[in-house]
């Protein structure tokens, strides 16, 4: 969901294009007193068209996001202390996303967005093994989740880079948050395949994802950032800043 907001932000706020705005795509003059309400209802505009992906933008498609592979590993000694590896996994309703917020400081060269999506759906296959709270965990199998109300909010940093004469964007420090009203989880063939076991383990996991979702999500979505932040810069450092975002639009 974040690096749907990501992606249209690289188009609409000054990270860059490539050559020209598609068409979908409506820029905003950073001298208008309302540049941060035009980010948000351009971007909000933009995103269902953003989702279907666009390769002279170097846009993979977004909905459904397919996640080849995902590693987390977990201290044990934290209250979800587990080894978990996600693959082919896809990733559906980025589509749905809406921009709620958006601050732009060019003094301070950072960028904050805040927004919804109301249904995420993943699906793919999963290895497992540790422990959630005192419970033992093991698995190798399928899994499926589904994050309700989603609120995330998302912050980077950027500086100039100076080519021939120009200035372009570099993206640096990414950060976010995704807090989703509720999370519904279903493993399958958990120890083994005892269905006695398994069935407890999802309502156990259900009964108590607020823990789970707190624990894991950090180190997923810091890895989703780091992946985005390369991937954006590759957009970001094609197109002059002022090209891209002078500062007025002529009428």
């Amino acid at each position: 969901m974040r690096c749907l907001l990501l992606l249209v932000a690289a188009l609409i706020f000054p990270t860059g294009a490539i050559k020209t705005l598609p068409l979908y795509i409506k820029p905003c003059a950073r001298l208008d007193p309302k540049f941060n309400e035009c980010v948000v209802k351009h971007g909000n505009e933009a995103i269902p068209h953003v989702a279907k992906g666009d390769q002279k933008y170097k846009i993979p498609v977004l909905d459904p996001l397919d996640l080849k592979e995902v590693k987390v590993v977990q201290d044990e000694q934290r209250p979800v202390g587990i080894a978990l590896t996600l693959r082919n996994a896809k990733v559906q309703g980025l589509k749905d996303t809406v921009l709620r917020k958006a601050d732009i400081n060019f003094d301070r060269q950072h960028t904050f967005f805040e927004g919804t999506v109301p249904l995420v759906h993943i699906i793919g296959q999963y290895e497992m093994s540790g422990r959630i709270l005192v419970q033992p965990i093991n698995g190798i199998g399928d899994i499926t989740l589904i994050l309700r109300n989603v609120h995330m909010t998302f912050d980077e940093d950027w500086k100039f880079i100076p080519r021939d004469g120009e200035k372009y964007v570099f993206i640096e420090n990414v950060t976010s948050s995704v807090v989703p009203g509720s999370v519904n989880v279903n493993i399958t063939n958990l120890f083994g395949g005892n269905k006695l076991l398994g069935d407890q383990m999802n309502i156990f996991l259900n009964e108590n994802w607020k823990q789970l979702f707190k624990d894991l999500s950090p180190v997923i979505f810091k890895i989703f950032a780091e992946v985005l932040a390369s991937s954006l810069n590759t957009i970001t450092t094609d197109i002059p800043f002022d090209t891209m975002f002078p500062e007025r639009i002529p009428k």
